[in-house]
């Protein structure tokens, strides 16, 4: 039988995320949007694990895992706090000593996995490498592309001919490149 996790976010998009990558790989979901119906379905259903929000309006994360602690039918669950606080995503693991490494070792090679899987990322070391190509009208114009539709279909990622020569997508792209430091990042993958 596939383990059970509990999702517990105000953010639907992320839910959706999380629910969906989790469901692909046999994980059976249960979702909450806030504290309140978070500890209703860890109630209702014993996950064997619970993602949770640390900043949610109304009751937050560290509030519910209190609650979760302080009930003898949820006190075993283990969860693990994730936040985005404005400065990125940090995972605080509430864990037992044995199990903190693993569980720290575990989520970050499934995120970078999944970065990788689905960006234009690589990893350098310690360091995770994450490019965003945009399309970029003004690299379009000095190559003489008018407005209108060829510039649309550029802008769909579509090569187009103008004058006897081929114009690709790449040409008319920009490039944003973002490093992000991950120490020991090249032991977990």
């Amino acid at each position: 039988m596939a383990a059970r996790i509990l999702v517990v976010d105000d953010e639907p998009s992320i839910v959706k995320l999380v629910t969906a990558t989790l469901m692909a790989r046999g994980y059976t979901v249960d979702q909450a949007f806030d504290g309140h119906e978070g500890i209703v379905q860890a109630k209702l259903h014993k996950p064997d694990l619970i993602l949770l929000d640390i900043m949610m309006p109304g009751m937050d994360g560290v509030e519910v895992r209190k609650r979760l602690l302080s009930d003898p039918a949820t006190k075993n669950i283990p969860v693990i706090h994730l936040s985005a606080g404005g400065k990125g995503i940090l995972p605080l693991f509430i864990t037992d000593e044995k199990e903190r490494d693993g569980a720290i070792h575990g989520l970050i090679n499934l995120c970078v996995k999944i970065i990788i899987e689905r960006q234009d990322a690589s990893v350098e070391g310690d360091r995770l490498i994450l490019r965003r190509f945009r399309f970029d009208p003004e690299k379009a114009r000095g190559l003489g592309v008018p407005k209108g539709p060829l510039f649309g279909r550029l802008q769909a990622g579509e090569a187009i001919s103008l004058g006897g020569r081929v114009i690709t997508p790449a040409m008319v792209q920009t490039a944003r490149v973002t490093e992000i430091h991950i120490p020991g990042l090249e032991l977990y993958l």
